[in-house]
C-alpha cells in the first residue's frame, strides 16, 4: 500500500475565531464545526462558536438557557453560569449538541445540557464573520443511574446512543462504560462485559465506526498508556489489541477521529513535552503508521488538549496548549492520493523548468513593455494563461509582437510573469500590501484569476485597523469580492477604532462603499 500523504492548510486567518483555549470540545454538523467551552489559562469557558467550512467564517453562538425547563429542584443551582466548563465530553443527536460533565475551575461536574444547533445554516446566512446568533439551550434531566462527577472522560455517538468511558474526579480514574439514550434521557451502566476491561484512565482518545469503540492512550494518574482497546457493541466485549510493530509514544490529552475506516491521532503530552505528529491506526491490518504532512504554511505546532474532528473529506485541528500558550488556531488536513502526489511533483518540476524562461530571450517571440523596459516572453505561455493574452495575441498577428502594459510598475509586471510561468511568486510574503494590491490590480486587468486569488488570500491575512479602509478601496477598484467581504467584516467588528484612521476619511471618494458601510452600521 502506497504511503498516505496529508495536505495541510492553515485556516487561522478567519475573522471572528474563538479566544485561545484548551480542553474544549469540537463537533460537526452540516457545514459547521461547533466549538464549546474549554480552559482559557485562567478560568473555564462557557461560550460557543461555529465555523462554516465553505464560507471560511466563524460565528459566535449566544447560548440562551431556557430556565423554565429546569426542574424545580435544580432551579437556582443550574444557571447560565453553570454552562462554563473544561475537559467535558460532547455528542450530537437530533441536531442538538449534548455537553456532559467536566470541571468548572472549582468543582467536578455531572450535569448535562443540550444546545440546539439545527438552524445554523439559515441563522448565519447573510451576516458577517464574527457576528452572533442566538441558539436555545436546555437542561437535560437524567433518568436511570447516571455517571458520577468527572472530567477528562470521552463520549461518542453510535447509532442512537452515546457511550461514555473513563475520566477523573480529583481522586481516582475510572474504567466504567456508560450508555446514554438521548431519546429518553436515560443512563445505563454497561456492567459485566465479556473480555478484560481497559485499565482506568483519563485524557484518552475514544472514536467509533458505529459498531466498535476504539480507545487509545491516556493517563492512569501515574502512568501514560500507549495501548489500544476495542469494545464491540453488539457482543458487549472488550479486547486489548496487540500491535506487533511500531507504536506511537504514550501520551495523554491528544485528539482523535475516525476517518476512512482508520483512527487518526494528533498532539498529546507524555509528561515532558507536547507532540505535533500525525499517526494513523488501521484496524484491519492492526498497524500504526506515521503520516507525513505536506504543507506550505509550516508545521502545525506542538500541542495537547486540542480537538481533532472530521467533516467531509477533511480533518480539522483546533486550539490546545503548547506548554506556554493557549491556542486558537485552526488547521485542516486533507488526504492526497499517491497519484495526486506524483501529479503534484510533475507539475512542480514543469513549473520549475518553465521558470528558467522568465525574462529569457531564448525562443522569445513577443515582448512585454512596462515602465519603458522590454521584457522578452513567449506567446504560447501567455496565451495559455488567460483569455486577455489569447485575444490580444490572436488579433493582428503580424503587428502584435509587443504587449504594452501602461500604468503598471516594472516590478509588478515581472512578478505577474513569474506567476504565469511558475504558478508562484518567490518571497511573496515580504511584499508590502501596496505592492500586492498593485499586482492584484494587474491580475484583474489581465484576467489572471489564480494570481488575483493568491493576492486576495495574502491581503486578507494582513487586514488591520490602519489598512482595512485602503484594502476595501482597492477591493472595490479591482473587483476583489472575497477581500471586500473580509474588509467589511473586519470594519464591522472594529468600527470605533477604524473610524479614527485617515483611511476612513478617504473612503468618501467612493460613494458606493460609503453606502455599503452605512447599511452595515444600520444592521
Amino acid at each position: 500500500m502506497a504511503e498516505l500523504v496529508m495536505c495541510h492548510t492553515d485556516l487561522s486567518a478567519a475573522i471572528g475565531r474563538p479566544s485561545p483555549r484548551a480542553a474544549h470540545t469540537c463537533d460537526t454538523i452540516g457545514n459547521f464545526l461547533v466549538v464549546f467551552g474549554g480552559w482559557s489559562g485562567h478560568h473555564a469557558l462557557g461560550d460557543a462558536f461555529a465555523y462554516h467550512v465553505k464560507r471560511k467564517r466563524w460565528y459566535t453562538l449566544n447560548l440562551c438557557l431556557d430556565e423554565t425547563l429546569i426542574p424545580a429542584k435544580k432551579r437556582g443551582k443550574f444557571t447560565a453560569s453553570s454552562l462554563a466548563r473544561n475537559n467535558h465530553s460532547s455528542c450530537i443527536y437530533n441536531q442538538e449538541l449534548y455537553i456532559h460533565g467536566g470541571h468548572d475551575g472549582n468543582k467536578w461536574l455531572d450535569s448535562m445540557f443540550a444546545i440546539d444547533i439545527s438552524g445554523l445554516e439559515d441563522l448565519t446566512s447573510g451576516i458577517g464573520a464574527g457576528e452572533s446568533v442566538n441558539v436555545p439551550v436546555r437542561y437535560v434531566e437524567p433518568n436511570g443511574r447516571m455517571p458520577t462527577k468527572r472530567a477528562c472522560h470521552t463520549m461518542v455517538a453510535a447509532k442512537d446512543y452515546f457511550y461514555s468511558f473513563g475520566g477523573f474526579d480529583g481522586s481516582q480514574c475510572f474504567n466504567d462504560l456508560e450508555m446514554f439514550d438521548p431519546g429518553t434521557g436515560t443512563w445505563t451502566k454497561l456492567s459485566k462485559p465479556h473480555g478484560k476491561k481497559p485499565p482506568a484512565r483519563n485524557a484518552h482518545v475514544m472514536v467509533t465506526d458505529g459498531r466498535i469503540l476504539y480507545i487509545s492512550g491516556g493517563h492512569s494518574g501515574k502512568d501514560h498508556f500507549d495501548d489500544i482497546y476495542t469494545y464491540t457493541i453488539s457482543t458487549h466485549t472488550w479486547a486489548c489489541i496487540k500491535v506487533p510493530d511500531f507504536i506511537p509514544p504514550a501520551v495523554r490529552g491528544h485528539g482523535g477521529c475516525f476517518f476512512n475506516g482508520e483512527m487518526y491521532i494528533f498532539g498529546g503530552y507524555n509528561g515532558s513535552e507536547p507532540f505535533n505528529v500525525l499517526y494513523c491506526y488501521n484496524p484491519t491490518r492492526i498497524k500504526w503508521r506515521r503520516i507525513p504532512v505536506k504543507s506550505t504554511a509550516g508545521q502545525i505546532t506542538r500541542r495537547q488538549r486540542n480537538t481533532f474532528v472530521t467533516l467531509g473529506s477533511e480533518m480539522y485541528i483546533f486550539g490546545g496548549f503548547n506548554g506556554k500558550c493557549w491556542l486558537s488556531d485552526l488547521h485542516s488536513l486533507k488526504y492526497i492520493s499517491p497519484d495526486r502526489k506524483m501529479a503534484d511533483a510533475a507539475q512542480a518540476t514543469l513549473c520549475e523548468n518553465l521558470g528558467e524562461f522568465v525574462s529569457n530571450p531564448l525562443f522569445s517571440d513577443v515582448v512585454v513593455t512596462a515602465s519603458g523596459k522590454d521584457i522578452p516572453a513567449h506567446r504560447c505561455i501567455l496565451a495559455a494563461s488567460s483569455n486577455f493574452f489569447m485575444e490580444l495575441l490572436q488579433d493582428n498577428q503580424e503587428e502584435n509582437h509587443v504587449i504594452k502594459l501602461c500604468g503598471w510598475s516594472l516590478e509588478a509586471v515581472l512578478k505577474m510573469l513569474e506567476h504565469i510561468y511558475t504558478a508562484k511568486i518567490r518571497d511573496f510574503d515580504t511584499y508590502t500590501y501596496f505592492r500586492v494590491c498593485e499586482i492584484m490590480g494587474l491580475a484583474d486587468y489581465c484576467k489572471l484569476d489564480s494570481l488575483k486569488a493568491l493576492c486576495q488570500e495574502s491581503l486578507i491575512q494582513r487586514i488591520d485597523i490602519e489598512n482595512c479602509c485602503h484594502l476595501l478601496k482597492y477591493s472595490k477598484l479591482y473587483n476583489a469580492d472575497n477581500l471586500r467581504q473580509h474588509c467589511f467584516d473586519f470594519i464591522g467588528s472594529h468600527a470605533a477604532d477604524v473610524m479614527n484612521t485617515p483611511g476612513f476619511e478617504e473612503l468618501s471618494s467612493i460613494p458606493s462603499l460609503v453606502l455599503e458601510l452605512a447599511k452595515l452600521s444600520v444592521k
